[in-house]
C-alpha cells in the first residue's frame, strides 16, 4: 500500500511487527533486550503500573530490574494490537495479557491497557512514550 508522507494509514504492519518484537524482548525481564526499541532522550515519560512513571530510558534500565526482582520471565501477548501512522509519528493501542513466572515457582497474570507513541528515527520506529494501566474491578460494558 503506497501512502503519501502525511496520509494516515489505518494499520501499519511494520509498526505492529516492531511492537510485537519489543513485547517478546521483555520476556527475560532484562531492559537491555528491550532497549533497541526505545528512544533514549532523558526527558521522555513512560507511565507504568508501579512505579507510576519513569522519566527517560536510564531510569527504566535502572529501576525495572528492582521492580521485577521477584520474577524470572514474562510472556506478553497482545489482543487487538492496532498501529496508526502519520508521517514520522505513530501511535498504537492494545490489550495485553502478561504471564509472569516467579523465581519461587508461582505465577501472576496481568491484563493491561497499552498505548504507545512512536517516532521514526533513521530507519527504526522507537517508542517515545508508553502508557500501561490495569483495569480496576470487573469489566463492564454499557
Amino acid at each position: 500500500m503506497k501512502t503519501t508522507k502525511n496520509q494516515k494509514t489505518p494499520v501499519d504492519s511494520g509498526i505492529r511487527k516492531t511492537l510485537e518484537k519489543m513485547f517478546a524482548a521483555w520476556s527475560d525481564l532484562d531492559p537491555a533486550e528491550a532497549a533497541p526499541f526505545y528512544a533514549k532522550d532523558p526527558g521522555l515519560v513512560f507511565f507504568d503500573i508501579a512505579p507510576m512513571k519513569y522519566t527517560g530510558w536510564a531510569e527504566i534500565a535502572a529501576e525495572v530490574p528492582k521492580a521485577l526482582a521477584a520474577y524470572r520471565s514474562l510472556k506478553l501477548t497482545s489482543e487487538d494490537l492496532r498501529a496508526h501512522r502519520t508521517g514520522n509519528l505513530a501511535w498504537a493501542t492494545a490489550i495485553l495479557h502478561g504471564d509472569l513466572a516467579k523465581k519461587d515457582g508461582g505465577t501472576d497474570h496481568l491484563d493491561l491497557r497499552y498505548t504507545a507513541v512512536l517516532e521514526k528515527r533513521r530507519q527504526a520506529w522507537l517508542v517515545v512514550h508508553e502508557h500501561l494501566s490495569v483495569p480496576v474491578g470487573p469489566a463492564q460494558r454499557t
